[in-house]
This record gives C-alpha cells, sequence and structure tokens, in this order.
C-alpha cells in the first residue's frame, strides 16, 4: 500500500536548524528535564510534497501543517522562525519506530491519522482517514448509527461520546482490510477510521484540531459542542 500513517505527539521545539527543519520534546522540558532526548524532523516532508511531486510517498516524515487546508493535523511551524513553537505533530510511523517513541495514549488509533496517495489504486486512492473510538449503536445495511468520542477521551472512566450520527459506513469508513482493525457490527466498540469527506460533508462534524498539547487547542469534536 502506498500510505503513511501518522500519530499525534505533544510538541515543544527545543531548536530549529532551518526554515523548516527542528527539534522538538514530546512533553514540556521544564517537566522532563532540558537534556532530554528530542525528535529531529523536516516539515517539508509531507503528504503535500508528495502531492507537488518534490519528495517521494518513502520520504515523509509528518503530517501536513493544519494552516494548508489538506486536512492536515501537524500544528509546529510551518516556518521558521517566527513559526508555532508549541502545539502537535503527527509523525509518520516509521519515525516513531526510529526514535523509540510509544504510540501516544491507552488507544493510540485516536491519534491516528491514514494518508492515501495518487498511486494507490481504487478505492483508497488520495483517501485520508481520522482514527476515533466508536460504538456502534445499530445497523441498517450499511447505515450505521455511531457514537464517536473525543480524541484522546474514550479511557477516560464515565466519559460520555462527544456525539451519535448516522453513518454510511460503506461510503465514509476505512474498508475492511487485514492490516487495519476496525469495528463494523452493531454493538461493536473500539476503533473506526473514518473518511476527511465525512467531516467535510457535513456527515459528522468535527474539526481537525488535536488537544496534545492542552496549549494546542481544540478537540475533535462536533461543531455543536466546539464553544464548550
Amino acid at each position: 500500500m502506498t500510505r503513511s500513517v501518522f500519530y499525534g505527539f505533544p510538541a515543544f521545539v527545543g531548536s530549529f536548524s532551518g526554515p523548516t527543519t527542528c527539534s522538538f520534546w514530546t512533553d514540556d522540558p521544564a517537566q522532563i528535564g532540558w537534556s532530554s532526548p528530542q525528535v529531529t524532523v523536516d516539515l517539508s516532508k509531507n503528504p503535500e510534497a508528495v502531492r507537488r511531486g518534490l519528495i517521494t510517498e518513502a520520504q515523509v516524515q509528518v503530517d501536513d501543517n493544519a494552516t494548508l487546508g489538506t486536512f492536515g493535523m501537524t500544528r509546529i511551524g510551518p516556518m521558521f522562525p517566527g513559526g508555532t513553537l508549541i502545539g502537535a505533530v503527527y509523525l509518520e510511523e516509521k519515525l516513531t519506530v526510529a526514535n523509540n517513541l510509544a504510540q501516544p495514549g491507552p488507544r493510540p488509533y485516536e491519534w491516528c491519522t491514514i494518508q492515501y496517495y495518487a498511486s494507490e489504486p481504487p478505492p483508497l486512492t488520495n483517501r485520508r482517514f481520522y482514527g476515533f473510538h466508536a460504538q456502534i449503536l445499530s445497523m441498517t445495511g450499511t447505515l450505521a448509527v455511531v457514537s464517536l468520542w473525543a480524541r484522546g477521551t474514550s479511557a477516560n472512566p464515565g466519559q460520555q461520546p462527544m456525539g451519535t450520527w448516522a453513518i454510511d459506513l460503506a461510503q465514509y469508513a476505512h474498508p475492511q482490510v487485514a492490516s487495519l482493525v476496525q469495528i463494523a457490527a452493531a454493538g461493536q466498540a473500539g476503533p473506526l477510521y473514518l473518511d476527511a469527506r465525512a467531516g467535510g460533508g457535513g456527515v459528522v462534524q468535527f474539526d481537525a484540531g488535536p488537544k496534545t498539547p492542552r496549549i494546542a487547542g481544540g478537540l475533535v469534536m462536533s461543531r455543536r459542542q466546539h464553544a464548550r
């Protein structure tokens, strides 16, 4: 498959060595120590650079910056000096391994996005998916009534979902494949990967703002609840 899998991490930029290259801590250095290891990335190596033919899929390091309007989730930069220094980085899976980073949270799929590229055959060509913790309440054919939890909250005891929607899983959920575990039947609870079009098309109203760390602001949440 020609895709990038990203996981979201807090990012506290400690240094930058070029217009788009920086090193960051994945926690507040005042808490973990200023000598703690940092992760080095080139923010220009993102899916948009693949779309423009500037790099290959294998060279991608981070998700697009949220300011690009391409449904990306990265919040630091995108240029230095002057770019945002505290926010979130959605790091390509291979870099999480290379930097010995534990996947975020008790349910990492909540902090996961998947971007497919033009070279991926249908039905996944150029599609993007966001991971959620979800519960399917009922199904009629492929139309499911689904409760979704705000990103990073579902493991909290007693936490209620951010909302419940009717979603055509055949149209908006990631196809069932062996490499991706997700729920598919009434009564099941667990990971569900939804196409970005579900938000843009009003099927599920969510934005792309991560809540990692708190200072970055924004939850993947219903716009009806966004002012909360």
